[in-house]
C-alpha cells in the first residue's frame, strides 16, 4: 500500500485543479444538498471519530446512495451480516453503530489528527483501495474523481474485472465534498482536529482556562460571512478592457500598469503587474509585488476552493518549488472544460487565453471582498470573453 508522503503533493495538486463536469454540475449540487440534510447525524459520527462530518457523507452516498439501512463499509445491509468485501461485518442495531466500526474498527481512522485535502484523498482512497493505482495508473479512481475533470473512463465493473471504456455513472466522493464545503463555508485548509474524545481545540482550551482562573472564558463570536456575489467583479470588467494591449520591445510600454499597480519597473516581466492594476484601480489592495505566486501567501487574499469569476489563478513555473510562475484572472470555462484566464504578458499582450491546469497551483480572493459564487461558469470560448460581453 503506498504511503501518504509519498502521495501527498500529487493529492494536493488533484484537489486544487480540480472542478466539475459543467454538465453534472446540477446532479452534484443535489447530492451535495441531500447530504448536507443530514448533516447533525454525520456530525455525531464526527465527534465519535473525529472525520470530517462532510467526508463522512460522501463516503456514504458512494457505498450505498446515502441509505441510513445499510452499512458505511461497503453498503450492505444493516442488520444482517455483510457478504461483500469487507464481509464478516455486523449485524448492528443503528446506522452510528456501524458507521463507528467501519471508521475505527476497520480503518483506525480515529487516530488521524490531519485532515487536510491531500489526507481526505489519501483515506478516500484507501477506504476504497488502491486498485486503480496498483493495477491501472492511467486512471485516476472514480470512486473519488467520477463527475470532475479528473477522470474520463475505465472502472472495475466486477471484483478483478476492469473494462478500460465503461464509465463510471455514480459521482465520486471528492466532488461531493467540495461541493459541501462551498456550500457550507468550512475551510478546507485548516481542520482544527478532536481530541480522542472528539473535544474541539476550544474546549480544550476553556477546559484549562477554567483550571487557572475558576471560569471559562467567553466563547469568540463567530464572524459573519458575507453573502456569494455573482457575474464579473469590477476588476475582470476592467481586465477585459484592456485586452488588445501588446508591449513593446521586450516588457516595454506597461507604464500604466506599474502606475496603477504601484509596482515594478519598466523591463519586468508584468502578469502580476497587471494583476496588482487591475485590482488597485478597482480599489481592492493587491498584493504590491512583481512576483505572480505572491498571492498564495499575501494576507490580502483567501484561497477557494475552486474556480470563481475574476479568482485571481495562479501557476508554477520550471517547478513547483521554484517560486517562479504565471498569475491571470478566471474568466470562464469552455464546453469541453477548458479554462480562460485574462491577463498580462500572455503572449507579450493582454489576452484571454487557456489556463494550462498541469501547472496550477491555486485560486485566489481579495479579502475584503464579498465572497463569490465557487464554480466553473461556461463560456463559449476566448472571442466570447474578449468581447466583454456575458455568455
Amino acid at each position: 500500500m503506498p504511503d501518504f508522503a509519498s502521495l501527498e503533493a500529487e493529492y494536493d495538486r488533484l484537489w486544487d485543479s480540480m472542478t466539475i463536469k459543467l454538465d453534472k454540475a446540477s446532479a452534484v449540487d443535489a447530492i451535495a444538498k441531500k447530504l448536507i440534510a443530514h448533516k447533525e447525524t454525520y456530525e455525531a459520527v464526527e465527534t465519535d471519530t473525529g472525520v470530517p462530518w462532510y467526508v463522512i457523507a460522501a463516503w456514504h452516498n458512494r457505498e450505498s446512495d446515502a441509505n441510513f439501512k445499510t452499512q458505511l463499509a461497503q453498503g450492505d445491509p444493516l442488520g444482517s451480516v455483510s457478504t461483500h468485501v469487507p464481509a464478516g461485518r455486523g449485524p448492528f442495531s443503528t446506522w452510528e453503530e456501524g458507521a463507528h466500526d467501519a471508521l475505527v474498527n476497520l480503518k483506525h481512522l480515529d487516530q488521524i489528527t490531519d485532515w487536510s485535502p491531500a489526507r481526505i484523498c489519501y483515506e478516500t482512497e484507501r477506504y476504497n483501495g488502491f486498485g486503480y493505482r496498483n493495477n491501472h495508473p492511467e486512471v485516476l479512481s472514480p470512486y473519488l474523481w467520477s463527475f470532475s475533470n479528473h477522470y474520463t473512463a475505465g472502472k472495475y465493473i466486477a471484483d478483478g474485472k476492469f473494462s478500460s471504456s465503461t464509465v463510471d455513472k455514480q459521482c465520486g466522493a471528492i466532488p461531493i465534498m467540495k461541493r459541501i464545503v462551498e456550500l457550507e463555508g468550512i475551510d478546507d485548509d485548516a481542520t482544527v482536529p478532536p481530541d480522542a474524545k472528539g473535544r474541539s481545540f476550544w474546549e480544550m482550551l476553556a477546559d484549562l482556562f477554567a483550571k487557572l482562573f475558576g471560569r471559562k472564558p467567553a466563547e469568540p463570536e463567530e464572524p459573519e460571512e458575507p453573502e456569494p456575489t455573482s457575474g464579473r467583479p469590477r476588476w475582470l470588467v476592467e481586465a477585459i478592457k484592456d485586452i488588445g494591449f501588446h508591449e513593446t520591445g521586450t516588457n516595454r510600454g506597461i507604464e500604466q500598469f506599474i502606475k496603477e499597480g504601484k509596482i515594478g519597473t519598466l523591463g519586468d516581466p508584468w502578469c502580476a503587474i497587471f494583476t496588482n492594476a487591475k485590482l488597485e484601480e478597482c480599489g481592492v489592495p493587491g498584493t504590491r509585488s512583481a512576483m505572480a505566486r505572491s498571492y498564495e501567501t499575501n494576507k490580502n487574499f483567501v484561497r477557494l476552493s475552486g474556480p470563481a469569476l475574476g479568482a485571481v489563478a495562479t501557476f508554477w513555473r520550471g517547478s513547483k518549488s521554484s517560486g517562479s510562475g504565471h498569475v491571470n484572472f478566471y474568466a470562464g470555462t469552455t464546453p469541453d472544460g477548458r479554462h480562460v484566464g485574462v491577463g498580462g504578458n500572455q503572449s507579450d499582450a493582454v489576452t484571454a487565453a487557456y489556463m494550462d491546469m498541469g501547472r496550477h497551483t491555486g485560486w485566489w480572493w481579495p479579502k475584503g471582498e464579498p465572497l463569490p459564487r465557487v464554480g466553473a461558469v461556461q463560456v463559449s470560448g476566448l472571442n466570447a470573453v474578449s468581447s466583454g460581453k456575458e455568455d
